[in-house]
């Protein structure tokens, strides 16, 4: 399993939002969104790019590089 799968999963639960509601922000159907969190389907970069956006974290955090989940930017 990718380390990502479980943290993009619990990151749109901390902020509560549905796979709905982020399928919507990365623009995309909501399976495609369900393939990411399941790791079936790879997670492009702009989409991750999105998604340390809308969580508000660094994309070494989503992707497990560290623990820290802080933006520099």
């Amino acid at each position: 399993m990718k380390d990502y799968v479980k943290r993009i999963h619990d990151l749109r639960q901390k902020k509560r939002l549905s796979e709905q509601d982020a399928a919507k922000y990365l623009n995309v159907s909501e399976d495609i969104y369900q393939q990411y969190e399941l790791g079936t389907r790879d997670l492009p970069t702009q989409q991750l790019i999105k998604l340390s956006e809308l969580f508000g974290v660094s994309i070494d955090y989503i992707l497990c590089i560290t623990d820290k989940p802080e933006r520099l930017y």
